[in-house]
């Protein structure tokens, strides 16, 4: 059933410049066609335990080659699916949606599970980058640091480490 969920999924994306015109019943079969014989589509379950110890759901990575063009370009997302429905992991605010109701960000410990999660899902340039540090009702996750300005993310929380927002950040100050 996922896979088919994915596969549909997939086709979606491939109509996703065709949306503003209509089709017709001929010219949808004849693009199918044309989809199913030249889109490979692969797909891998993420095994993570950094991604189950802050995560709920299963989560994959899906890969999309177009072989029109010959140029052996390709798509790749993140997926997860939640109550039947497939979401994209495209932004790191949609994190919110399958964070374990159970996990909050109320330790180093817990702010280290947090980072490992976002090292497998959305992972940084360079591994020495990577640190993090509490800044009042906030976790901040830099993931990139050069020629002094830092990238990363910006965790809010409330007081006993529920997370309420996330969002990606560029030059973030101390």
């Amino acid at each position: 059933m996922l896979k088919y969920t994915i596969t549909l999924f997939l086709i979606g994306l491939s109509f996703f410049g065709f949306g503003q015109q209509i089709l017709s019943g001929k010219e949808h079969r004849g693009l199918d066609s044309l989809i199913k014989e030249n889109v490979i589509k692969d797909y891998e379950l993420i095994k993570s335990k950094a991604i189950q110890q802050v995560l709920a759901g299963d989560f994959f990575y899906v890969k999309m080659q177009n072989y029109i063009s010959n140029s052996g370009s390709y798509h790749e997302y993140r997926l997860t699916e939640i109550q039947g429905r497939l979401l994209e992991l495209n932004d790191v605010k949609r994190l919110l949606f399958v964070i374990r109701k159970d996990f909050k960000i109320n330790s180093e410990v817990n702010a280290l599970k947090f980072e490992r999660m976002l090292g497998v899902l959305f992972p940084p340039f360079s591994i020495s980058s990577i640190t993090h540090y509490k800044k009042n009702d906030s976790w901040v996750f830099i993931r990139k640091n050069s020629f002094d300005e830092k990238n990363g993310f910006i965790v809010k929380i409330d007081k006993k480490g529920k997370i309420i927002s996330i969002e990606e950040k560029d030059n973030i100050q101390d």
